[in-house]
């Protein structure tokens, strides 16, 4: 089949058995209050994947895929400004180095797609030097969708996305069943390329390292694949490899500058 070539569900199906109720049953049990929050774990959680040499392999699993923002909140015009590499206070990075998403997904039961828009012109207000065809490229990528996180996923194609979460936990939404259900479906949705991002979202980081056969920690960032994820050390020895690479493309661009120089004082 080729929903297994990109998951097991074999052990999605194992999972998911061991929680009862229909899942609209254990949404309305959820659900019952809820409110919308800006936290600053995703801040921290971008800005780990943005450290050191981690950027390349990074951007390899986001580039020209959708990120779901799960719980986006007040706070998702930021995300989509810092992965687009803009920084929106003094303490960010501060360089433009784009991750290439293709599109961002603000999921969030009490944000409305206006409110995300409105909300990103605001942030861009704050955000420093961003050029107007970027502001413009950064409306067009983003969408806000007023579900909740699992009735979101739950019509989402196998292998459509990436995904974010960061404090979706019990202090949040007090259901373990619920909060599980989110990590399945992310199992089931990331693609075989692709990442979970986790940061304080504990009973989803404990049922996704039972079924994501990898995972890292990069600081406070969790983060989960299908497939073998980078250690700092790895990708450390891929950038020294690169810019080995490039000073050798360098050098060789010198010489033919140099040698086509002497060419030409000899004629």
């Amino acid at each position: 089949m080729e929903e297994n070539k990109i998951y097991d569900l074999e052990k999605y199906n194992e999972k998911r058995s061991l929680i009862n109720g229909s899942d609209h049953e254990i949404r309305v049990a959820a659900l019952k209050k809820g409110y919308s929050f800006q936290d600053k774990s995703a801040h921290f959680l971008i800005t780990e994947i943005f450290r050191k040499n981690r950027f390349d392999y990074f951007q390899n699993c986001l580039k020209d895929k959708p990120l779901f923002d799960i719980g986006a909140g007040e706070g998702g015009g930021w995300n989509v400004l810092r992965m687009k590499g803009y920084p929106v206070t003094y303490t960010d990075f501060a360089d433009e180095r784009d991750l290439g998403i293709k599109e961002f997904v603000l999921v969030d039961p009490f944000i409305s797609d206006e409110s995300v828009h409105s909300q990103l012109e605001q942030h861009i207000g704050y955000a420093f030097d961003v050029p107007k065809n970027k502001q413009q490229e950064m409306h067009d990528s983003i969408r806000g969708d007023q579900r909740d996180g699992l009735s979101f996923l739950l019509d989402q194609k196998v292998g459509s996305g990436n995904i974010l979460v960061a404090s979706i936990n019990y202090s949040l939404i007090p259901n373990t069943d619920y909060l599980k259900r989110i990590a399945q479906e992310a199992y089931r949705i990331v693609p075989k390329e692709g990442v979970l991002m986790a940061c304080d979202s504990d009973d989803i980081e404990e049922e996704a390292s039972q079924l994501f056969p990898y995972s890292q920690n990069f600081g406070v960032a969790t983060i989960f694949s299908k497939s073998q994820i980078l250690s700092d050390e790895h990708m450390d020895r891929k950038s020294r490899q690169r810019q080995r690479a490039l000073l050798r493309l360098e050098l060789e661009k010198i010489t033919q500058n140099i040698k086509s120089g002497e060419q030409k004082n000899e004629t």
